[in-house]
Formats: C-alpha cells, structure tokens, sequence
C-alpha cells in the first residue's frame, strides 16, 4: 500500500490512482486524512484544479454507471428473450413442474 506524503515545495498536492474495489474507499479516506492533517493554503488556482479533478472523478463514475446499466439491460433482455422461447416453446420443464407439485403437496 502507498501512502501520501504531502508536495516539498509549493502548494501541498497529494495524487494516487486507485483501482475501483472496496479497498479503495478506506485508501481514499487515508490520503484524504493525510491531505487534512496539514495546514491548506488554497489559492484560486488550487480550486480550480481541485474543481477540475473533481469533475473529471465524476464524470468517470457516472460513465461507469451508464456502462453497468447499459449491460444490466442486455442482460434482462437476454433473460426476457431466453423466458419468453422457452414460454412459447410449450415444453414444459418436467422436473419445474415436479418440484412445485412436491411444494403444494408438502404445504397442505
């Protein structure tokens, strides 16, 4: 694991790339806290950049989201299509069949 260290010189910066996994939320509160515990002079280029990274960080997420979803409804598409042949098939799955048989003679 890396850890932070703030710039020598100038304004303190502090960077690391962070794959998306759990871990990377406790790393991201680390270099965050690391950030915290020296003393910040923002000048207005700072909030600028910082402004600028953010919304860079949130436009990645939101294309992330739109990727998941976009393969979640491919996904629900195939299930639907998958259901719907086996629907219209009219083969019906023997071994479903027995199985809910078996439930409603166990539930009475």
């Amino acid at each position: 694991m890396t850890t932070a260290s703030p710039a020598s010189i100038g304004a303190p910066g502090y960077s690391e790339t962070m794959p998306c996994e759990p871990e990377s939320a406790r790393r991201a509160r680390l270099l965050i806290s690391a950030a915290l515990s020296t003393s910040l002079r923002l000048t207005p280029s700072d909030l600028v950049r910082l402004r600028t990274e953010a919304d860079l960080a949130l436009g990645e997420i939101r294309a992330e989201v739109l990727r998941a979803e976009a393969t979640w409804r491919q996904l629900l598409g195939r299930w639907f299509e998958e259901g719907r042949a086996a629907v219209d098939s009219l083969a019906p799955d023997v071994a479903l069949l027995a199985r809910v048989l078996e439930g409603l003679r166990t539930s009475l």
